[in-house]
This record gives structure tokens, sequence and C-alpha cells, in this order.
């Protein structure tokens, strides 16, 4: 029974721990996970599909140019047939009124239409081809900002490990003191409180370090949904986190390649075209429309139900129509007036993001050069707290200096370093800004 209850246990905990022992692990650098979204990712799946519909609807517009065939058939069948007036009231006897026709009527009838000329149909299929185009750089406006997301959670998953690292950096040098503290209580040649106080400082590393662990992991899972991989799989991030350099580009240039490249930019600009030709649109309704018609009915009526004995006799003809509008009832004004509104909040909502181009690319250059300043400084400082924790850790083994000392140089080393990633990953996503902003941030 005990053996059993062995195989039993073993089996279920195999099955606990399954999925954790055949987890795969796959190391990412940043242009691997932004190939990987650009496949995989559903948003952009949903953009491209609305790309598609958006060809379907043009390949619509443009099918009202083309020839159409209209085939009508209908069979009848009159309770009463209807009546031909032949009364004259100056006749005497007066003729009663007839009924004609057969109780059961059937006609056929082939009618064809051909738009020879129609403005509405042709300003139709140009929107069409504007909204088709709309909606191609609406998924790469989409693709940009998942790529700014996926790079951003790549950066802080990358900050979130070297933080890690110069925490159990901490962790050693606290350990190591934690151990000298205890040597020394048990000589009475230190307080016990001095053990207390190490050992708090470590569980207290141990918990940051927890943390930072549990917020990695998070981060990996919302990066594997941007990019459609499956939950069962572990990613490594392995890129460095400093890997750019000051840009040295002027920034009337990048102003420049900002309006030639930012997404939005030029969907602002499609938008004031799609403006105008809705305008033109609504013109061209009230503008008169010529087309080619043609029809061939076959028709009877009889008084049995045996249609396919019936002779049917045809009627055809062949013509050109010619629509024009007289009057709307002011529809055109109001339709024109509303056009020009939207031309106008276009054109200044295009105007106002150019000025935001202009002050975002200046403002963030100035703070790449900033954080960079900054991490120089930083640098030197973590140098200087490096070199302060080996003269202190010197005069503490040699008697000359007390704990205080010791633990106030190591807790000036790790925050040093601390500070000194912070302003890395700081240039990191200032960085990926600029590039944003610029409009040279892509999937691929």
């Amino acid at each position: 029974m005990k053996y059993a209850y062995y195989i039993i246990s073993s089996l279920f905990l195999l099955i606990l721990n399954g999925p954790g022992l055949n987890a795969q692990v796959r190391t990412l650098s940043l242009q691997e996970s932004l190939n990987l979204a650009a496949k995989g990712n559903r948003q952009l799946q949903i953009k491209v599909l609305e790309s598609k519909k958006a060809a379907e609807f043009k390949m619509e517009a443009e099918s009202n140019t083309k020839l159409s065939v209209t085939l009508n058939s209908s069979y009848q069948v009159y309770t009463e047939r209807p009546v031909i007036y032949l009364r004259n009231e100056s006749l005497d006897p007066k003729i009663q009124d007839t009924r004609f026709g057969g109780r059961y009527a059937f006609d056929a009838t082939v009618l064809a239409h051909l738009p020879i000329y129609n403005p509405a149909v042709q300003n139709n299929i140009r929107l069409a081809e504007i909204n088709y185009d709309l909606s191609k750089l609406n998924s790469k406006v989409a693709e940009e900002e998942i790529a700014f997301e996926i790079a951003t959670t790549y950066f802080i998953i990358l900050y979130q490990k070297e933080q890690i690292n110069v925490l159990k950096q901490s962790l050693h040098r606290n350990e190591m003191a934690l151990k000298d503290s205890r040597s020394l209580f048990f000589q009475g040649k230190n307080l016990k409180t001095d053990t207390l106080s190490n050992f708090i400082s470590i569980q207290s590393i141990l918990a940051s370090i927890s943390s930072l662990q549990n917020n990695i992991q998070v981060l990996s899972i919302q990066m594997k949904n941007l990019m459609g991989l499956d939950d069962s799989l572990q990613i490594e991030c392995i890129d460095s986190l400093l890997l750019v350099e000051i840009p040295t580009t002027k920034t009337e240039m990048d102003n420049v390649i900002a309006i030639e490249n930012r997404k939005d930019f030029q969907v602002q600009t499609k938008l004031i075209e799609k403006s105008k030709q809705e305008l033109k649109f609504s013109r061209s309704l009230f503008k008169p429309q010529i087309s080619f018609i043609g029809q061939y009915q076959v028709q009877n009526q009889a008084d049995n139900l045996k249609f396919w004995n019936y002779s049917l006799p045809r009627t055809s003809f062949a013509g050109v129509r010619l629509s024009v509008p007289v009057y709307s009832g002011g529809k055109m004004k109001s339709k024109e007036r509303q056009g020009l509104i939207s031309i106008n909040q276009h054109e200044l909502a295009l105007e106002d993001l150019k000025n935001k181009i202009s002050t975002e690319v200046v403002s963030l250059k100035l703070n790449l050069k900033e954080a960079y300043t900054q991490l120089s400084i930083q640098k030197q400082r973590t140098e200087a707290a490096q070199i302060n924790y080996s003269m202190m850790n010197d005069r503490y083994r040699n008697g000359l200096g007390n704990r205080l000392e010791l633990t106030d140089a190591e807790l000036g080393i790790t925050n040093a370093k601390l500070q000194e990633l912070l302003w890395k990953y700081n240039i990191r996503l200032v960085d990926l800004r600029i590039r944003k902003a610029v409009g040279l941030l892509e999937l691929k």
C-alpha cells in the first residue's frame, strides 16, 4: 500500500512540474523580438485584414463603372383581372366595362446598364483608393506603437536584470560582513546589534531581488503576448543596455526626416486629401449623369397554368439615359460647407502636428545629450565609490575603521551602480523615443 501511494504521489508531482521541466528557453535580441512581433502580433493581423477589406471596397467601387446585367422574372395569378374602361356616356345603349388579359401572367426581363458619364462613380473610386491608403498607413502606425512597446519592455527587462546583478554583488558583500560580525561576536569583540543589522540588510536585498525577478516574469509574459509566442516558452533577453551613441545629425535635418517618415504625419496629410475628395464626391452627386440602358422582355397571359405552352411576344429597346439634378432643397450647399469645415480642421491639425514634431525632436535630443553627461558623471562617482569601499574595507580589516564606515561605503557603491544603470536605461529609452519621433522605428 505504501509503495502504491509513493508511485501515485510521484506521478502527481511529475504532472505538476512537467511544464516547468519541459519549458524551452529562447534567447532573443531586440531585433529578433521585433521580427517575431511583425509575424505573430494579433493586432497587426487585424490591421492586415482591415487593409484587405479596404482593397475589396476599392474593387467594389471600380465595378460601378462596368456593365451590369440583371435578370428579372415573375409569375402572377390575378384573382381579379384588370378592367379596361370603354364607357361612353353619349352612346345608347351604353357599352359595358370589359375585363382583359389572362388570369395567369408570366414575364421575364433582361436589363443591361452601362455608365457613360458619372462623376460620382469616379470620385467614389478615388475615395476608396484613399481609404485603402489610409488603412495601410494605420497598419504602419500600429506597427510603430507595437515596436515601441516591445522595445520599452525589452529595455526594462535588461535594466531590472542588471539591477539584480548589482544587488547580488551587494548581497555577497553583506554576507561577508555578516560572517565577520558573527565571528567577532563569538569572540566578544562585536555587539549583537551589528550582527542583527547585517542580517536585516541581507533580507532586504533578498526581498528586492525577489521583487525584480517577479517583475521580469510579468514583463516576459507581456512580451510573449505582443510577439504571439506560446506562454510555455521562456525567453531570455541578451542585448546590452548601452549600445547607442549621441546622434550627430542637425535638428533641422531631423525635422525633415521626421516629416518624410512619420506615419501619423502621413495619415494627417491623407485625411486632408480624403476630405477634399469627399467634397468632390458630394458635388458630383448633383451633376448630370449619362448611361446606356437596354432591355429585352418576354411576357404573356393565359387562363391556364401551363406557361411553357404560352406564346411569348418579345419587347426590346436600347437607348441613352440622361439624369439631371434640378433642385435638392439646399442639400448641396450644406454638404459643401461641411466638407470645407472638415478640410480646415485637418489642415489645422497638420500644422499643429508639425510644431509638435519640431518641439519633440529638439527636447529629446537635449535629453539624450544630458543623459550622456549624467552617465559620464555617474561613472566617475561609481569609480570613486569603489575606491572608497576598498579603502574602508582595508581600514576595517586592519582595525583602523569601524563597521559603520564600511556599511556606508558598501551602500554608497551599490547606490552609485544603480544610478549608473538608471542613466543607461534612460539613454536607451530616450534614443528609442527619438527614433520614434523621426519615424525610423519599425518592426522589421
